[in-house]
């Protein structure tokens, strides 16, 4: 066989790709190509193993490795093990005194992986606290399921439901059973028994009265009064036979249901109102005489109320405060706002309410028994009720919607006339009664005073603000003048101009000298109303803004001039 020419072999036989593939595949195992071979001769080239990395180190230099000298004496006693060789024994450190883990002067001690994996201090998951539990229902854990009339068990528990249609029908039923109404005649029961089963079922009414009170159907309030005060009134058989009336009115189910119903014997719904006033003046009274003890002494419970009205005026969402301090109402994270303490509704056709006018509902029943409470006993309560007085959230209830500021918080009259209505009515009877008290808050008083009164648009509210905002205006002139320095007289016309056509019998009479302390020396602001003639005004007060020609003059002068 002739020999192969091999001079340009390489190039034609080998191409640059499969060159490279040749070469990558040679070291992957270990070969370089000998430095003897011609790399123009591929079909001839030599591989060889490759050699070992020798480090070469420049001549005086010391040895420069990665390894720590931990690694380095760990190796090192591994050599000398296998060499059979003993290393030499380490000096243990002192062990350090109880307290102080290092000498003073001396370095810290550098702690293993495993040192520090073990005195740190393992972090466990802490579940979130659970919501309290709601108080087992009287029906079930005192065992009066078994003790009671089979219907009326039924009933007792059809009220625990969240729809509002069937607590409506629930209420109404009971109504009727109390009554010895009910539907057949072979299931009415007679006095007796009606009034012990009565008298059985008390734990039961206590439990559900709070969630009935706070309910947004004022159908379901009215119920809940016309049931309350059908057990108030049941009679005595005879004289053997238990007194529901006393029985209800003692303290272990008063303590539980009084404050409740104090709030809604003053709803915000006049029916609802005359109702419960009723019911209220029939049974409680503030000093009933010891001859005649038809009554619930009222004297004995101003504990119990003030704690009841605390969560309500002096928090920002009353009906969730409620919640919390009421073991009975169900209480779960989606209702942290308040809004789940109601019936689930079928539609909104049965829905009064929101949960912002729940608020401003329970709000204004505060305020009234509030307002009793001064008016009656303001001797003996005013060292406790000093802390609402000085409380901003109190007087919050002043202020309307278009009162609020950007950076003011919920307001408790905000979505209520009657609520700011009863709170002007309650600072006119605290300025009446103790104006020692209002001048000490008055840093807080005065300016939710102005700024709610000159934003107030309702003119119902209107007559319970001008009948305490002008005498207070009187008593501090330097009112007018707010935080910022700045005078509130404009704000004053423009509420003159915009009210004088809504409530012209109102604004007119306001004042016609109002005294202010600014920058330039005590002046006083005269607004000057002029009507076009006696039938004008005849006319505008038949038909409010349509005959009345209000011209508002503001004019300073030095008060020696006025």
């Amino acid at each position: 066989m002739p020999k192969r020419n091999t001079s340009n072999a390489g190039p034609a036989i080998f191409p640059t790709q499969a060159w490279r593939r040749v070469v990558t595949r040679h070291r992957a195992l270990g070969l370089v190509l000998s430095q003897t071979s011609r790399i123009s001769d591929p079909c001839h080239a030599k591989w060889v193993r490759r050699p070992s990395r020798v480090w070469r180190m420049a001549k005086g230099s010391r040895s420069k490795t990665s390894a720590t000298p931990a690694t380095r004496k760990k190796h090192a006693a591994a050599s000398a093990a296998k060499r059979g060789e003993a290393s030499e024994p380490k000096a243990q450190p002192a062990a350090p005194k109880p307290g102080k883990p290092n000498a003073p002067g001396q370095p810290k001690k550098k702690l293993s992986k495993k040192e520090r994996k073990a005195l740190a201090k393992k972090k466990a998951w802490v579940p979130p606290p659970k919501p309290p539990k709601q108080a087992p229902y009287p029906l079930d854990s005192m065992g009066l399921a078994s003790l009671l009339p089979p219907d009326l068990v039924v009933l007792l528990r059809k009220a625990l439901k969240k729809d509002i249609i069937t607590r409506v029908r629930t209420l109404e039923s009971l109504l009727a059973w109390i009554q010895g109404r009910s539907q057949e005649a072979h299931e009415t029961l007679s006095v007796e028994e009606r009034c012990e089963a009565i008298a059985l079922m008390l734990p039961c009414w206590v439990y559900l009265f709070p969630r009935l009170a706070l309910t947004p159907s004022q159908r379901i309030r009215q119920l809940t009064l016309q049931v309350h005060d059908a057990i108030l009134a049941f009679p005595m058989p005879h004289p053997d036979a238990s007194c529901v009336r006393d029985e209800l009115l003692s303290y272990t189910h008063m303590a539980s249901i009084l404050g409740f119903w104090a709030v809604l014997s003053h709803d915000t719904s006049r029916t609802v109102t005359r109702l419960g006033m009723q019911v209220w003046k029939t049974y409680v009274a503030w000093h009933e005489p010891n001859a005649q003890p038809t009554k619930l002494s009222l004297y004995e419970y101003t504990h119990v109320l003030v704690d009841h009205l605390r969560p309500i005026l002096l928090s920002p969402m009353p009906a969730a405060a409620l919640a919390q301090m009421t073991p009975s109402l169900q209480i779960t994270p989606a209702s942290a706002d308040g809004t789940e303490l109601q019936a689930k509704n079928r539609d909104d056709a049965h829905v009064d309410e929101n949960a912002e006018e729940v608020n401003g509902r329970l709000v204004a029943g505060a305020l009234a028994v509030l307002h009793g409470l001064l008016e009656t006993a303001a001797e003996e309560l005013m060292p406790e009720l000093d802390a609402f007085f000085e409380s901003a959230q109190l007087w919050s209830a002043l202020l309307s919607r278009e009162a609020l500021r950007d950076d003011d918080e919920q307001a408790h009259g905000a979505s209520s006339p009657v609520a700011r209505q009863r709170a002007w009515s309650l600072l006119a009877l605290l300025w009446r009664i103790d104006a020692a008290c209002v001048d000490r808050h008055k840093d807080t008083i005065l300016p939710l005073v102005m700024q709610a009164a000159l934003a107030e648009r309702d003119v119902a509210v209107m007559q319970d603000m001008l009948a305490v905002c002008l005498p207070l205006l009187r008593a501090y002139p330097s009112a007018w003048i707010d935080d910022e320095d700045e005078n509130l007289l404009p704000q004053f016309q423009t509420w003159v101009q915009v009210m004088a056509a809504f409530g012209a019998g109102c604004v007119f009479p306001c004042g016609h000298c109002v005294p202010v302390d600014d920058a330039a020396g005590t002046c006083a602001a005269r607004v000057d109303v002029a009507a076009d003639d006696h039938g004008a005004a005849a006319e505008s007060r038949a038909s409010p803004g349509s005959g009345y020609v209000a011209s508002a003059r503001m004019g300073c002068v030095h008060a020696h001039g006025v």
